[in-house]
């Protein structure tokens, strides 16, 4: 086994709490180390590819201000070469932290999801605009992500919104939605 490590190493300190290793099996890698973009909020995701060979990751989303100044950063959804741990290429990014990565069981493109802006994408794994991006009605309600189907072409998402009734409280409402993610409706 071997275990991917992460240092979550973001503006000179150590961010506790939020990174998350993944194994898998190997006889031959020993521990890699992932490496680190420049600027994160640390790592929310991670998937392994079906053959092994590349990892994809969220970053999360943090701001810095200097001299008044506040600048953005993370949000990136990453793809990582298994056997050395460096970054292959930044696929693209979410406005908010990406908390959920996956493969399509060919490994050719990258799901991801983020709660906090209830954004899904997914991206060719060579590269390029994602091949699909959809708002969808609200963040997972119970706090679940969506699921998606191995070959990431339908997507179930329990969507929790407020409503009012005759002007009393608010209510809290469920719905599941299905979506064709290859119609993007």
């Amino acid at each position: 086994m071997i275990r991917f490590t992460v240092y979550c190493l973001a503006l000179g300190y150590l961010l506790t709490g939020v990174c998350r290793a993944q194994e898998v099996a190997s006889s031959t890698l020993g521990q890699v180390t992932l490496q680190s973009p420049e600027n994160h909020g640390g790592f929310n995701a991670f998937a392994l590819s079906p053959d092994g060979r590349l990892v994809a990751g969220g970053t999360g989303v943090g701001t810095m201000t200097s001299g008044g100044k506040t600048e953005s950063f993370g949000g990136e959804v990453l793809l990582w070469d298994a056997r050395t741990g460096r970054i292959r290429k930044t696929l693209g990014r979410h406005a908010a932290s990406p908390g959920l990565v996956r493969f399509d069981a060919a490994g050719k493109r990258v799901f991801s999801y983020s709660r906090e802006d209830a954004a899904v994408k997914i991206f060719k794994v060579k590269g390029g605009k994602p091949k699909v991006q959809l708002e969808l009605g609200g963040p997972g309600g119970l706090g679940k992500p969506p699921i998606v189907s191995s070959d990431l072409s339908i997507l179930a998402h329990l969507v929790q919104k407020q409503a009012s009734i005759g002007g009393s409280k608010p209510v809290l409402s469920r719905a599941l939605e299905l979506w064709d993610l290859k119609k993007k409706r």
